[in-house]
């Protein structure tokens, strides 16, 4: 949620202050999964060898500095399940949908038209107010204590959510240039006209 400090849902904020603020007082850092939810995507973004949107979002997610696991759908959790389980069945609604979204909105690396839901884990940061064993470079690599002094975030997480999302919006956006959806020559008055009604139009959809 944005409106919430520890970017969470309204019922497991205070506990996630209190764990927060247990790690702060002890000097030490924590991790943090992030889920980002893509409400009504284009269909048809990527492509299925080259290009493919779900190794261009793991290359962006995983570039930020911190992230150390992506996933996407299901994730990690395929491995437990057998191929019918994770089979997902197509309706016609005025349009192609998928019942359960099981593939997380990206299939055979193109977006399906249905929510791309993503998630990222963030690393415990090192720099932190307890002491680390490391080696001496100007003293003949002799064994030696670190301790970093000031103020860190105890849960780089946090904030790490809005880079994350910056990083989803910038790579949807280039895979719409390259499909086409936004045009990669300069823009018109008319054309940005188009894209803007489109955009107030996504954006209605999206609360």
């Amino acid at each position: 949620s944005r409106e919430s400090e520890v970017r969470t849902i309204k019922r497991e904020e205070n506990k996630f202050k209190e764990i927060i603020e247990k790690v702060r007082r002890e000097g030490d850092s924590i991790g943090g999964l992030v889920e980002i939810i893509v409400k009504n995507p284009p269909k048809t973004l990527g492509e299925p060898v080259f290009n493919k949107l779900k190794a261009d979002l793991a290359k962006a997610l995983l570039s930020i500095p911190g992230v150390v696991g992506f996933e996407y759908g299901i994730g990690f959790n395929s491995y437990k399940l057998k191929g019918s389980e994770v089979m997902d069945e197509i309706y016609y609604d005025g349009e192609f949908r998928f019942r359960k979204n099981v593939s997380g909105g990206i299939l055979g690396g193109i977006s399906t038209g249905e929510d791309i839901i993503l998630r990222v884990a963030f690393k415990p940061t090192s720099s932190i107010n307890k002491e680390q064993k490391t080696v001496d470079l100007l003293d003949n690599l002799k064994p030696t204590t670190l301790s970093i002094i000031g103020r860190h975030d105890p849960c780089i997480a946090i904030r790490g959510v809005s880079v994350a999302e910056s990083m989803v919006a910038l790579t949807l956006v280039d895979h719409s240039m390259l499909s086409g959806i936004i045009p990669r020559v300069r823009l018109t008055d008319q054309q940005s006209e188009i894209i803007e009604k489109r955009w107030s139009e996504f954006k209605k959809k999206c609360i």
